[in-house]
């Protein structure tokens, strides 16, 4: 694995333990990053499914990968039931949802973009 994909790839995993965290923390403690839920679940799993999208070369990988952060979201949603101050809802699981796809979309683009890149011979790619 080249350095830059191992370093996204941990990237990944820390910002994922990071949305776990932020996610079953009660509500009085969570800092509100940018201002509100809906822009926050839409962002964090934006994200979450960007980079291995990016970082991962086998497409069998990526689709786990992005499965797996599916999952991972409503576990999460079901496990607020449980923390004060907290509330599952299927807004969120709608954001978290579009979030991945905008992700996915995003990093399948930039892929496409560094294989033409790579494939014209490029030598910044």
């Amino acid at each position: 694995m080249d350095n830059y994909r191992r370093v996204l790839v941990t990237l990944w995993f820390f910002f994922a333990a990071a949305v776990t965290v932020l996610s079953l923390l009660p509500a009085s403690v969570v800092p509100h990053l940018l201002g509100g839920g809906t822009l926050e679940h839409f962002s964090a799993y934006l994200a979450l499914a960007l980079i291995p999208v990016v970082a991962i070369r086998r497409v069998y990988s990526v689709f786990v990968a992005v499965i797996a952060v599916a999952c991972l979201g409503v576990l999460l949603e079901i496990l607020q039931l449980a923390i004060p101050g907290r509330a599952s809802e299927w807004a969120d699981i709608a954001m978290n949802s579009v979030g991945m796809a905008a992700g996915v979309l995003a990093g399948l683009s930039l892929r496409l973009g560094c294989n033409r890149r790579m494939s014209r011979g490029c030598s910044d790619a």
